[in-house]
């Protein structure tokens, strides 16, 4: 019977819907930062076993293993957590899910989460090395029971109905599944390719104290964290008792990290809108249900059908266009199929036209002998090359007489693969090879019309961009590059008015449907922003020779430095606990200046002041006048209280390099002010803030406007 859970298909386990949606709304606000997707992501145990076994699957993990949700997140960037929020949710939504009620789901989110935060609590209490291998483990460790309820429910239920003693529903699992829902999550957290050393903490959670009393300290760790999970105040608690004896740790110690994750998760149910309850008798934290709610009709879950594949299709391509060279277009097709399909492993084959032989394409960490691997594409050579001929998405186990789909099999690890043509109307590339078991090969065949309209963008991809570099000339590559890079600036730029347009729309909303005050105010910010963003937009048909002449005006930067700390402190949530701080020069005249450069200088460091304070912190914004030498400079000086800039990059801040904040930032908003500031015929320079955090300097000529008082002094400074 245990032979059931052995081909579980991770896409068939629900999340809390409550998690997804607020992370499809953080994934679609003005205020996306990897910390806040972090936060979310890591309260719901399903999505952070899907990353992690993807992560750690063989075309993104590199010389070790992945142990770190953080990790995990800045290795995929934004995008591929977009495209696998959205898998996720589609599939949930509408797909053929499990009948798992929402009480269910409810105590399982609550209690894992619970168990995961005390296992960290209790870790740092240790000063055990890695604290965030114990959250994982204890986010995962009961995972088994979804298993069970996905693929047994009537099963599950009779074994666990009446049962209060955890030991005992263990024993009634052996008895009718012949298995346990411990072993069956540390199989499927064995798939992430972790060590073993994880997976002996959530195989022995329910373990006798005996055997636990020597075992080592993750699992202890886990063992206390489940036992703890369900108390918050009950000092008899048995559980309590084991505190010295395996942690060294006082029951009054124990006591205070119940409580604490307590308000731990109540406050992510808050703020998830997940229905929580405090049990006052017995003081721990538990799902409170609703009835379940019922969903359309056929037609309308086959019309969702459609969107989700455009959906999925849309923010799988985005990444297509923007490859360096062909192997990186491949590998980000490879990757991207990984988040979709969820293969154990997935292959690339070549056809050449020459010489009409279809070869292994090994990229990344894959196999050498891949590319040894070749064949004629003729008939009833290879299942790859039927596929091919046929042009259709062809599902096998190994040809008994084909020994280069035996080759290919077992290369895959796996005993049947799906081979899909990549390949249009007009061009034919070759095939992605994804290796599967056989119960779940036989699942993906509903995902047939969403893998063939993503091997058609595929194919397109790859031959848009093999004409775009048969087309180049090489004294062409330094203007090419140059083009890229400033459109690459011009789209950093426009994110930003956009999300300052995002917030306030919402600003407006809010005073609409309340009747407050005459959105005055809000109105006049949208329109100048819609103005910046034309602006913006404009550039991108400028050449090199033929910039656009800048608009020099009269300039009154104090104002322009008061308006944008305004946007900011107004579209910065409350609970990110940032603080602005101002301190202008009254004296200082307007100056012969760009207005719009100016402020896209002040809104790049801020927004980087910002990403920066991930916990909080303060941001200080400060402008005076010097004079050096002969020369009269006006300056304006952001500085925040954040981690500051690593020495080992400070010589390259200025350059269009790779940013320091992960996969999701471009790190182009450096280089943009340099150029500004540069532009000005000024100049930009950074220096670390007394204390801690980064502190930049933006010095400009002080030329003053005409009616200015041109015999105001400048004292030096």
């Amino acid at each position: 019977m245990a032979n059931d859970f052995d081909n579980l298909d991770l896409s068939s386990l629900p999340s809390m819907p409550e998690v997804l949606v607020r992370l499809l709304k953080e994934l679609n606000g003005e205020n996306l930062n990897i910390t806040g997707l972090k936060r979310i992501i890591s309260t719901d145990p399903v999505l952070v076993l899907r990353i992690m076994t993807i992560v750690n699957s063989p075309l993104y993990r590199r010389r070790q293993e992945m142990t770190s949700i953080d990790q995990a997140i800045n290795l995929l960037g934004i995008k591929l957590i977009k495209v696998i929020s959205i898998s996720v949710s589609l599939q949930q939504f509408v797909g053929n899910m499990p009948s798992i009620n929402s009480e269910e789901l409810g105590k399982f989110w609550t209690h894992s989460l619970s168990t995961a935060i005390i296992a960290r609590l209790l870790a740092e209490a240790m000063n055990y090395p890695e604290p965030e291998e114990a959250y994982i483990v204890g986010l995962i460790h009961d995972i088994g029971h979804m298993v069970m309820l996905a693929l047994r429910p009537d099963d599950f239920r009779e074994c666990s109905k009446g049962v209060m003693d955890e030991s005992l529903i263990v024993d009634n699992e052996l008895i009718v599944f012949g298995t346990t829902h411990a072993e069956i999550a540390a199989k499927l957290f064995e798939q992430c390719n972790l060590d073993p050393f994880l997976l002996d903490a959530i195989r022995h959670h329910h373990s006798s104290v005996e055997k636990i009393s020597n075992a080592p300290e993750l699992v202890k760790l886990l063992y206390m964290a489940n036992a703890l999970s369900c108390i918050s105040n009950a000092y008899n608690h048995p559980a309590l008792a084991l505190s010295r004896s395996l942690l060294g740790m006082t029951a009054e110690e124990v006591m205070k990290i119940c409580i604490d994750a307590q308000g731990q998760v109540v406050d992510s149910a808050m703020a998830l809108g997940v229905p929580v309850i405090v049990e006052p008798k017995e003081g721990y934290t538990r799902f409170s249900s609703n009835e379940p709610k019922t969903h359309g009709d056929v037609i309308k879950v086959e019309l969702a059908k459609e969107i989700s594949n455009s959906t999925l299709i849309n923010h799988a391509q985005e990444g297509f266009d923007i490859s360096a060279d062909e192997n990186q277009l491949l590998l980000s097709i490879l990757q991207t199929a990984t988040v979709l399909f969820e293969p154990r492993q997935i292959f690339m084959f070549e056809w050449d036209s020459e010489s009409n032989l279809i070869s292994g394409k090994p990229l990344a960490d894959q196999p050498e002998s891949l590319r040894r691997i070749r064949f004629p594409l003729e008939l009833n050579k290879s299942v790859i090359a039927d596929a091919l001929l046929w042009n259709t998405t062809r599902k096998a186990e190994p040809r008994s007489d084909s020994i280069v789909d035996e080759q290919i099999t077992r290369l895959l690890g796996t005993q049947s693969m799906l081979c899909v043509p990549i390949a249009s109307s007009d061009f034919m590339y070759g095939a992605m090879v994804l290796g599967y078991s056989t119960a779940i090969t036989q699942r993906v065949e509903t995902k047939f019309n969403l893998m063939n309209a993503f091997a058609s963008i595929a194919a397109n991809s790859i031959r848009k961009f093999r004409e775009e570099m048969k087309s180049l000339n090489a004294e062409d590559t330094s203007e090419i590059d140059e083009y890229k890079l400033n459109v690459r600036k011009i789209i950093h730029e426009v994110n930003n008015p956009l999300a300052i347009m995002k917030n306030y729309l919402r600003v407006l909303d809010i005073k609409l449907s309340r009747k407050l005050d005459e959105p005055v105010t809000e109105i006049k910010v949208l329109n100048e922003e819609i103005d910046r963003v034309s602006n913006i937009f404009r550039q991108l048909s400028a050449t090199s020779e033929k910039k656009q002449p800048s608009s020099i005006g009269d300039v009154d930067v104090n104002n322009i430095a008061k308006n944008v700390v305004e946007l900011f402190d107004k579209s910065t949530l409350p609970e990110s606990h940032i603080k602005f701080e101002t301190r202008f020069d009254k004296n200082l005249h307007a100056i012969q200046s760009n207005a719009d450069s100016i402020k896209q200088v002040l809104i790049n460091l801020i927004k980087n002041s910002v990403e920066a304070l991930s916990e909080g912190g303060t941001i200080t914004v400060a402008t005076s006048a010097i004079k050096k030498g002969d020369s009269n400079f006006l300056t304006i000086v952001v500085s925040d209280t954040g981690p500051g800039v690593p020495e080992q990059i400070r010589d390259k801040l200025f350059s269009a390099v790779e940013s320091t904040k992960g996969t999701g930032n471009a790190g182009l908003g450096l280089s943009i002010v340099a150029k500004l500031v540069k532009d000005l015929g000024g100049n930009v320079m950074y220096r670390p803030a007394l204390g801690s955090g980064a502190m930049f300097i933006v010095a400009l000529p002080y030329r003053q406007s005409s009616q200015s008082d041109n015999s105001a002094s400048i004292s030096p400074q």
